[in-house]
């Protein structure tokens, strides 16, 4: 082969000729790694309340809509307003969205600490669409995040939409799964981080006030927060200034695709709630969104490495306390959302709910 033809490379002194076959396989095999690594894909588990009304099924709905998410199940937990009703709601979703392979895990109805009768069933209503023609799982939510974790060491994410009730109970039916998840996205707690303006978390603040997601099963967020699993929390504050608006819901509304035809039932899809001046307004905060984003696009978030604790006992009980130094013992290190790349995000859930 003539030196015109081929390619030479320098190795320290050394010259080594290269010919075009060879270069083209290089070339190859430099773009199947550079093209994976773009679109790597993400394995999660989605563990969520349910609740149809707010934001936990929009942010299922983008985990879903998704190109680098693998949505490996939903798992049920504490459901609001109730669990059948969070069932039927998110089977629609599910088969709205064309991932009907998904699974639906029943899981925890009350917290560890509950001493009363577990909540009567409640006959649900036909969710936007109608009744969904999938079922749920026989599975308990507890079983498949052991078994799920248990066959991919290493590679699941789990997005904690709710109470850490079937998480707590998983680690403490299988402790060794605290060294196999990959990561966990939480919504909950609050931290004082925002105060409607994106200002940046003020280092030593703690909570006012309990959150929800925490409060409603404290002694599950300590055996999650103590557990040593990388974690991002995503606050309620960050929620509550990156707000959801009526412009953006109508340019989903617009398009039509299954969907973003899901936008056009306020009340009933999303919390259609009214600004003073303006009864006819809509807008939504986005909680659970935010930590959806997090694992999808997290250029678009910014967070603060600290530990994070719960208050089990006293006045505080609930309250949620970010670290960064002198954290109790056995405190987990968390990656604490501060602030969102606001405009970004709101294009991009659009994007995401106009595919």
């Amino acid at each position: 082969m003539g030196t015109g033809s081929a390619f030479e490379t320098r190795t320290g002194k050394s010259i080594r000729k290269i010919g075009p076959v060879s270069f083209f396989v290089l070339v190859c095999l430099l773009f199947v790694m550079f093209t994976t690594n773009a679109i790597a894909v993400e394995k999660v588990i989605v563990d969520s309340d349910l609740n149809f009304l707010t934001d936990d099924l929009m942010a299922l709905l983008m985990l879903l809509q998704a190109d680098n998410i693998e949505v490996l199940g939903v798992t049920s937990v504490i459901p609001s307003p109730s669990h059948e009703q969070g069932i039927a709601n998110t089977l629609r979703v599910l088969e709205t969205a064309g991932k009907g392979s998904v699974g639906l895990y029943p899981g925890s109805k009350v917290s560890l600490m509950w001493k009363g009768n577990v909540p009567a069933e409640v006959v649900p209503v036909a969710p936007v669409g109608g009744f969904s023609s999938l079922e749920p799982k026989d599975k308990h939510a507890v079983d498949f995040i052991i078994e799920t974790v248990n066959q991919n060491p290493g590679e699941i994410n789990i997005i904690g939409l709710g109470p850490l009730t079937n998480l707590a109970l998983a680690l403490q039916k299988d402790p060794t799964i605290a060294g196999k998840i990959k990561h966990m996205y939480i919504m909950g707690g609050q931290f004082n981080i925002s105060n409607g303006k994106n200002q940046p978390w003020k280092e030593g603040e703690v909570a006012t006030l309990a959150e929800y997601n925490i409060k409603a099963d404290v002694e599950a967020a300590y055996v999650v927060f103590h557990s040593g699993i990388p974690m991002t929390i995503d606050p309620l504050e960050v929620g509550r200034w990156a707000i959801l608006r009526q412009e953006h819901l109508d340019r989903i509304t617009v398009v039509d695709k299954p969907v973003a035809q899901l936008f056009n039932y306020p009340g009933r899809f999303f919390t259609s709630k009214a600004l003073p001046n303006d009864p006819k307004s809509g807008w939504d905060y986005t909680y659970d969104e935010i930590a959806a984003l997090s694992i999808i696009r997290p250029d678009l978030v910014s967070t603060k490495e600290v530990f994070i604790d719960v208050v089990t006992s006293g006045p505080a009980y609930g309250q949620t306390i970010a670290y960064t130094r002198n954290a109790p013992a056995g405190a987990s290190k968390a990656n604490l959302i501060y602030n969102v790349d606001y405009a970004a995000f709101i294009e991009f859930f659009i994007e995401l709910m106009t595919k």
